[in-house]
């Protein structure tokens, strides 16, 4: 009897003899997990490691910052994009009441940019967005239906990515003048192939993971798999995809416009604003220096984000 009541002790068999402490035990369970950083906060915490993509990042806010505030702007200086006073023509930057000059109207420099950055945000902003979301739908569906669905897909991406998109956008404008959003529009529907064959090649190794096989098993639908189970991985794709995707929309933008084939005057954009200043350069040189200084730097930060987003996103490359 002793023996039995001495390994009944031992402090190496020792089981919970009160229901108190197995409460206590799954508390510390969930604090642990709750402290345990997740995918998100590891790569914000990467992210913020990579000085050159902060950097960026502060730039691309200051940017946004700028053209939102270009009502602000107007009211402050008391100017507005589309009126100008020609006795007011190509003042010099840092002028009393034109601190980036005025252009060959007599049109404030700093206003217009402001507007014009406005615009050429919207149209890229939006055209991401909008190719975004045609490519992740044609991307997901071919990649999670396979067979015939697949291959019909991916023949019209085959397709579109050999139509050369710029001159084609030029022939489309040469025929209607577009609009800002009509022409986000138009480039979306030429710009989504690229993103749609990447989508597809994620979604290919995500549908064969244990967990899509058990929401199958399960009698979950095919809409509630891709859009509670795969889109929501490849969200870091897409956030990589769209930072790095946004830039060029951008130059884009700003080559029709340039062009006289994007945004038209009066309403002002960067490529616009290049294209009016080309014929006085050498009067003012500044009119063409500042939209082109702002062209630059936002593709410039918004490129070193997608950068930071792909490398801090990307777990083969955390450490």
């Amino acid at each position: 009897m002793t023996t039995s009541s001495t390994s009944a002790a031992s402090p190496t068999t020792r089981v919970p003899t009160t229901s108190r402490e197995q409460p206590r035990g799954s508390a510390f369970n969930r604090a642990h997990l709750r402290s345990t950083p997740g995918f998100y906060r590891r790569a914000w915490y990467q992210f913020r490691q990579n000085k050159i993509a902060l950097a960026g990042l502060i730039l691309s806010a200051l940017m946004v910052a700028f053209v939102l505030a270009a009502g602000i702007i107007a009211n402050i200086t008391g100017h507005t994009y589309w009126e100008g006073d020609l006795a007011d023509q190509f003042i010099a930057p840092f002028s009393p009441g034109y601190l980036l000059g005025s252009d060959g109207n007599g049109r404030d420099v700093l206003v217009r940019a402001a507007y014009g950055g406005r615009i050429s945000l919207t149209v890229a902003g939006l055209a991401s967005l909008l190719l975004l979301v045609i490519g992740t739908t044609v991307g997901a569906i071919s990649g999670y239906f396979g067979g015939f669905v697949d291959s019909v897909l991916m023949r019209i991406v085959d397709v579109l990515l050999c139509i050369p998109g710029l001159p084609l956008l030029i022939l489309v404008f040469s025929v209607f003048t577009p609009g800002p959003y009509m022409l986000a529009v138009f480039i979306a529907l030429l710009g989504w192939a690229g993103g749609a064959r990447l989508i597809r090649g994620e979604v290919l190794s995500l549908r064969k993971r244990d967990y899509v096989e058990a929401a199958r098993v399960l009698g979950a639908s095919d809409s509630r798999i891709i859009f509670r189970h795969i889109i929501p991985n490849v969200i870091p794709l897409l956030l990589v995809s769209l930072s790095l995707a946004l830039p060029g929309l951008i130059l884009v933008e700003a080559t029709l416009s340039f062009l006289g084939f994007g945004v038209q005057i009066p309403i002002p954009s960067w490529g616009n604003m290049l294209e009016n200043a080309r014929e006085y350069f050498t009067r003012s040189w500044a009119n063409v220096l500042i939209p082109g200084l702002f062209i630059y730097m936002t593709v410039l930060s918004i490129s070193l984000v997608g950068n930071g987003l792909r490398d801090a996103l990307d777990p083969r490359l955390s450490r």
